[in-house]
C-alpha cells in the first residue's frame, strides 16, 4: 500500500512536548487531526493518546506530523 503524505508540519519530541504543544501546534499549523497523519519512529500512525503513550513506553519518539496531501486546500480539509 502506498500512502501519499504532504508536506511535514511539525514534529513532537517527546510524550511531555505533545501534551504541552499540541493543541498550540495544530492551530499555528492551520489544520486539526482530521487533516494529517502522525506517524511515529516505528512507522505506527498516532491517532489518539494511547498511541502516544504506546510510542513514549518503547521509545518511538519523536512523532512526525505530515499534511495527509498537498493538494488538499482547508474546504477538502473539512
Amino acid at each position: 500500500m502506498e500512502v501519499n503524505l504532504g508536506p511535514l508540519l511539525f514534529s513532537f519530541n517527546d510524550f511531555d512536548h505533545w501534551c504541552d504543544t499540541a493543541k498550540v501546534q495544530f492551530a499555528r499549523a492551520g489544520v486539526d487531526g482530521r487533516s494529517v497523519l502522525a506517524i511515529d519512529q516505528k512507522g505506527r500512525v498516532c491517532g489518539c493518546g494511547k498511541h502516544f503513550m504506546i510510542a513514549r513506553d518503547d521509545g518511538s519518539f519523536p512523532v512526525d506530523v505530515y499534511l495527509l496531501r498537498d493538494d488538499m486546500d482547508a474546504e477538502a480539509r473539512g
